[in-house]
């Protein structure tokens, strides 16, 4: 089928004919994907700025550096507004409900207050809970009124001994659980039962030593041992939790360079993971099969600039059917993902400008607006879909569902909007495997140079194909195999008809004999030297055909051994592959000789490397033809 072909067309038709069109709706912040080569591609608004509120908007006076913000299920909005002392709540309009700076605690039926409350948490059943961070505690409110229903203080273990506790973000689950991030805790979640009590520590990151480490820790006391550094896991700065009570975590404590070979690898695994999803005994199963593992920005260049280095992830949002945006508060830039690990766009930025910002502090999901948290200027910046980002959500609700068909005509919407969207192809071609029309997915997943999603397409209808012509395959196997036999026995014949110095030396036989060498090589060598075997234009011959051969083969490679579905092979290209090294092997080896005073003649060795390539040009094309 040619249909993902024919998208590829008429996307290439649209970005000529609107290639002065432009992308940002705003002005103010570009919007972009990533290409397979790790390109930035522009793209049109998916979000545009809509309000700037402050805390003076509000009537609830400046906000200071505020720490966290949420949106519960009703759509009223929570702020952690941290140097203040206080949490604001707000209603679905944003307009201001309560402020929650003085409290009765219930344990000593005192008037209390924060510490530089740190993060918040609201459960569907409208309790609130809050990270009173300096004052080492959870307390739990009720949202509706701010009463306070329970203060608790840090769980008793042994294993907590040697960490201060000082809880910076948290999130419940449905069982009341409680998962707390605490910042002096480098050894995953703190996870509370539904009383406060310590349970465990959750999605602890496995430390991993080097080679030269591990050798000489071999050699090393008890004492030298713990006189070393201990090395210890990364430690997470936030969390979220899922409709089915998997965490989010997010962590940006890993260098440059190990974010920048993560994403040159492609890896997949959590090894220098900024993003993580938990299940419930700790093992990361967020899923990374986009072009490039979910980490921000994967083009940039090694620094300690606002400008250079990795993007600092510090706070995840969930929005609904899997997707989630990741917040770089380096560049103030939001990258928001489906739940493949596919990057659906990017936007956002550092500056004084609507729709720019100081700090990127936290960010919230309402509805489909998205709340990012300025802690610098104190102000919630909201942000709403326009048309392009509504298709996004439309076209993952559609394959959540499995209506592959409709999501497909989604996506070819979202083509129309931004032609340079190749994770559109990848996800139509998705639509189309999972739709079992593999030839379409096979199309669509070359079209953005996706080797691996290809070779799964590729497989289904190779095996179906496979099934069809079962017999006839067999069959022609077991052809092959008979002419194999016949052609050399005739061979043989041939090559012992040439032992007679009585036989004609030609070409052809010459050229023939070169199956006996394959076989036979001590004897086949001695005697195309001592009895004139082989020639100078026979060997040629064969060497020409080598270079043709691979030429052939680096044109007819399949895709999914090239990895590029441009890459092309050329004339010049293969002899330069080919004939460079073969003629500096024959130089080098005539050199070796002749200092050593050997009796091997360049043409003995020109024709002896020629014969020895005979089986590389008989592999060649079948390889080509088997890819």
């Amino acid at each position: 089928m040619k249909k993902c072909r024919r998208f590829v067309m008429i996307g290439l038709l649209l970005s000529f004919l609107f290639a002065g069109y432009t992308v940002s709706a705003s002005g103010t912040y570009q919007t972009y994907t990533y290409s397979y080569e790790g390109e930035e591609l522009l793209s049109p608004d998916a979000y545009r700025y809509a309000d700037s509120i402050s805390g003076v908007d509000l009537g609830a006076g400046r906000l200071s550096d505020p720490g966290d913000i949420f949106s519960d299920a009703s759509g009223n909005v929570y702020i952690a507004d941290t140097q203040n002392n206080r949490i604001i709540c707000l209603d679905s309009n944003y307009k201001l409900q309560r402020v929650i700076d003085k409290f009765t605690n219930p344990t000593t039926n005192e008037q209390d207050s924060f510490n530089l409350p740190g993060g918040i948490y609201v459960t569907d059943d409208g309790s609130l809970y809050v990270a009173d961070t300096n004052n080492g505690r959870i307390i739990e409110f009720k949202a509706s009124t701010g009463e306070v229903v329970r203060v608790l203080k840090r769980p008793e273990s042994n294993l907590l001994d040697g960490y201060a506790y000082t809880p910076d973000a948290l999130v419940v689950d449905d069982a009341g659980r409680i998962y707390v991030v605490s910042t002096s805790v480098n050894v995953g979640v703190v996870e509370l039962e539904a009383d406060g009590s310590f349970s465990g520590f959750l999605g602890a990151k496995r430390v991993q030593l080097n080679m030269a480490e591990l050798f000489w820790r071999m050699f090393m006391t008890k004492e030298q041992k713990a006189a070393t550094v201990k090395m210890v896991p990364s430690s997470y700065n936030n969390i979220a939790i899922d409709d089915i009570g998997f965490l989010y975590t997010t962590t940006n404590s890993y260098e440059d360079w190990e974010i920048q070979a993560y994403v040159y690898n492609r890896m997949k695994d959590d090894t220098y993971a900024p993003v993580r999803r938990l299940n419930s005994t700790g093992i990361d199963v967020l899923k990374r099969n986009g072009f490039h593992p979910p980490v921000g920005d994967v083009n940039f260049e090694i620094g300690h600039t606002i400008y250079n280095g990795a993007s600092e992830i510090v706070d995840v949002a969930l929005n609904e059917d899997g997707a989630y945006t990741l917040l770089d508060q380096k560049r103030g830039k939001l990258f928001t993902y489906d739940d493949n690990g596919n990057l659906l766009y990017a936007f956002g930025g550092m500056g004084v400008q609507n729709g720019l910002v100081g700090k990127a502090e936290a960010i919230a999901y309402k509805g489909r607006d998205l709340l990012l948290l300025d802690s610098q200027n104190g102000v919630i910046i909201v942000y709403t879909p326009t048309e392009y980002g509504d298709l996004f959500y439309e076209a993952l609700t559609l394959t959540s569902a499995r209506k592959y068909d409709e999501s497909a005509l989604k996506w070819q919407e979202i083509l129309k909007y931004n032609s340079n969207n190749e994770m559109a192809y990848a996800a139509m071609g998705q639509n189309y495997l999972l739709n079992q029309d593999y030839k379409s997915a096979m199309e669509c997943f070359k079209a953005v140079r996706d080797v691996s999603n290809y070779s799964e397409a590729f497989a289904e209808l190779r095996n179906d194909v496979v099934r069809k012509i079962a017999i006839p395959l067999v069959l022609a196997v077991a052809a092959l195999v008979v002419l194999f036999f016949k052609l050399s026995a005739k061979a043989k014949v041939i090559n012992q008809e040439g032992q007679s110095a009585a036989v004609k030396k030609t070409i052809g036989r010459q050229l023939i004999y070169a199956w006996h060498i394959i076989f036979h090589p001590f004897d086949g060598f001695y005697d195309m030297k001592h009895e004139n075997r082989g020639s100078v234009k026979s060997a040629t011959i064969i060497l020409a055909f080598t270079t043709l051969a691979f030429t052939v083969k680096q044109l007819m490679n399949g895709f999914i051994f090239t990895g590029d579905a441009s890459k092309e092979a050329t004339l010049l290209g293969s002899i330069v592959t080919i004939l460079l090294p073969f003629i500096l092997w024959c130089a080098a080896n005539w050199c070796l000789t002749t200092l050593l005073n050997g009796e091997g003649k360049f043409r003995d060795i020109y024709m002896a490397a020629c014969y020895s390539l005979v089986p590389i040009a008989l592999a060649c094309i079948p390889m080509a033809i088997l890819s």
